[in-house]
């Protein structure tokens, strides 16, 4: 019979050449993932140093018009003018709980309180130039004295130049909403 023996033998190389090809591959890739990181990093460190001023970016253009035609100067008259022309037939409307002014009983006199809010500082110049109209909770002790047949009061009461118009919450009404609802 003849010897076959070396017909079983498998090289006892090819495993570790397997082994080697992919330590190899591995070392590649951690190379290339450093170089680029590397890159990255001194890109990011010259994006720092002073350099030419970029121009605007698209989404601050518009119409065809570059970001520096949008510095508008704002007076009432350039709020009017804008509204009268983008929407001719627009009303300013502002719906809150907060009022503008608040009437309140003092003795045997009406107090006029301006109350410091967020809100009111934002909105009130905007409704005024363009007489709008304030909707609110008339809140305050005097409120109801001072409203015309329709619970309205034209404000500012030096230079009157929009309408308050006030809505009356029953006890009940109040409680719900800021202890229920809000």
């Amino acid at each position: 019979m003849p010897d076959n023996s070396s017909y079983l033998v498998v090289p006892s190389a090819a495993p570790w050449l397997f082994i080697l090809a992919i330590v190899g591959i591995l070392c590649i890739a951690l190379a290339v993932v450093v170089s680029r990181a590397h890159r990255a990093r001194n890109t990011k460190r010259a994006s720092l140093e002073p350099g030419p001023v970029r121009g605007p970016l698209p989404e601050f253009e518009k119409n065809g018009q570059s970001a520096t035609a949008a510095l508008v100067q704002w007076s009432p008259e350039t709020l009017r003018h804008i509204l009268a022309k983008e929407l001719p037939d627009a009303q300013v409307i502002v719906v809150s709980n907060r009022e503008p002014y608040i009437h309140n009983r003092k003795g045997d006199d009406i107090q006029l309180v301006v109350p410091a809010s967020g809100l009111v500082s934002a909105l009130e110049p905007i409704t005024r130039a363009c007489a709008g109209t304030w909707i609110a909770y008339g809140g305050g002790s005097a409120d109801a004295l001072v409203v015309d047949e329709n619970d309205r009061v034209e404000v500012p009461p030096e230079n009157p130049s929009y309408t308050l118009r006030r809505v009356w919450l029953s006890e009940e009404e109040q409680q719900g909403y800021y202890l229920g609802f809000a």
